[in-house]
């Protein structure tokens, strides 16, 4: 006999577990498939960072308290130079941010899924999607065939499940292109002696050891921390990377508890990430920051957006390729109390900066780094009319550098351009290839490598 459901979500990590309590809200019958075993659900290398305004979101949309998981709350930022000498310092009052175990806070989610009648099958491998009649019906798993009316991947970076729904005439992009895949490195550490600034994560952004990348010191108390490399993906010796800078800056590590690493995308969020009968979320879906890595709170909400997508889809008859269309601009466009604006599109608009960043030399960056302000990483992120003076204004005080400042102008106007684009994501199906054309031009401006385009 078959198992069916009205939705599949594979993968049990914070987009698959949020996907899940927004479908059980809407009275879907639901059925989670996690590779892991049911302890391990969590279980994943990550700098633990969080706004605070994000664990709010968790709390008053998702209805679950992730605060059992917090270690640390109310801290500010530091950008450092490459040799940690300078730095730009982002108060706590323009973006205070917290710190939590991440496998606790994995745990909450799984656990809070479980409660709203979810079911988790946990050591099940998911091989590939059931295909039939143009749309995905459900999937192969080590245990078997399981169908449902609907499927969402939750299953991470670099599982290969989305590049298997092929199914002729859609629009899914199925691949992430080179280049747009990073990795990240973390160890959780246990100092001989505190950190010099126990209430501010910090980052320094030394270009040639973190391959275009940065390290990282984000402290859950004056000495533990979670202390990592990342950039964009290569073979590298990244363990050694961090003990060098270790040693540079005269920490030395009285006990090692946690390390590991994992990939993650560097790009924007999917041109199509949906196709009928299937919707992509989380890290699958490239619900990252191209920049910074952060992804805790965005897989969250595309998981959440998702399951909302399919519920309304279902609620109307077949999740065809157009009932589900509306997940994209519900992502890119998200708002909440003012607190939340466009978030999809502020967040992958970023990867416009990336290759500028990495022609950029290590003198010059350091010399951004000196004539930033803290109101600029804030308005980094809103990019809306208020935050053009400031941007400018960098630009500005770079008065002697006209190279530099040239550089730096056009990788902002690009990302406004990229941004500006996401916000006007087709509202139907037909209106999709003229759009993603002009993606693409965006994207090669800009210097960022596409995958081929989809023929439909």
């Amino acid at each position: 006999m078959v198992d069916r459901f009205d939705l599949i979500v594979v993968g049990a990590g914070s987009a698959g577990c949020a996907a899940a309590l927004t479908a059980r809200k809407d009275g879907l019958s639901v059925l989670v498939l996690e590779r892991k075993p049911f302890e391990r659900i969590g279980d994943k290398a990550c700098g633990d960072c969080m706004e605070e305004m994000e664990l709010d979101w968790t709390r008053e949309v998702l209805g679950v308290d992730l605060e059992p998981s917090v270690l640390a709350r109310g801290l500010g930022g530091r950008v450092y130079t490459s040799d940690w000498r300078s730095h730009l310092r982002v108060p706590e009052s323009v973006c205070p941010r917290a710190l939590v175990d991440r496998p606790r806070l994995g745990r909450i989610l799984r656990d809070a899924a479980l409660e709203s009648g979810a079911e988790i099958r946990s050591g099940v491998r998911v091989s590939d999607w059931i295909l039939e009649d143009g749309a995905v019906r459900g999937v192969r798993t080590s245990q078997g065939e399981i169908r449902s009316r609907v499927c969402i991947d939750a299953s991470g970076a670099r599982t290969g499940l989305r590049a298997k729904v092929d199914l002729p005439g859609q629009f899914l992009e199925r691949f992430d292109g080179e280049g747009r895949m990073a990795f990240a490195y973390r160890e959780n550490l246990r100092l001989e002696k505190a950190v010099e600034h126990p209430r501010d994560i910090a980052i320094a952004y030394d270009l040639a050891a973190s391959n275009g990348g940065y390290v990282w010191y984000f402290p859950y108390a004056p000495d533990w921390v979670n202390a990592g490399i990342g950039g964009i993906a290569a073979a590298l010796p990244w363990s050694k990377r961090l003990d060098a800078d270790l040693e540079a800056r005269g920490l030395k590590v009285a006990e090692r508890e946690v390390r590991g690493g994992a990939f993650l995308p560097a790009r924007t969020f999917l041109s199509c990430a949906v196709a009928p009968g299937f919707l992509a979320c989380g890290d699958a879906a490239c619900c990252v920051g191209p920049l910074d890595g952060a992804g805790i709170h965005s897989s969250m909400l595309s998981g959440h957006l998702a399951a909302r997508q399919a519920s309304l889809a279902l609620s109307r008859g077949e999740p065809d390729l157009r009932s589900l269309w509306g997940y994209h601009r519900a992502y890119l466009g998200y708002r909440w109390k003012d607190r939340i604006v466009d978030h999809g599109a502020g967040i992958s608009a970023l990867e416009a900066l990336r290759p500028m960043l990495q022609k950029v030399s290590q003198r010059d960056f350091d010399t951004l780094v000196g004539h930033a302000r803290s109101s600029t990483v804030e308005a980094l992120y809103k990019l809306d009319l208020r935050a053009v003076p400031r941007l400018l204004a960098v630009v500005a005080s770079l008065v002697r550098r006209p190279a530099l400042a040239w550089r730096i102008g056009g990788g902002l106007l690009l990302l406004t351009r990229l941004r500006n684009h996401l916000l006007r994501y087709p509202d139907s199906p037909e209106e999709f290839p003229p759009w993603e054309r002009q993606l693409r031009r965006i994207l090669r401006s800009a210097s960022i490598p596409v995958t081929p385009e989809v023929q439909t």
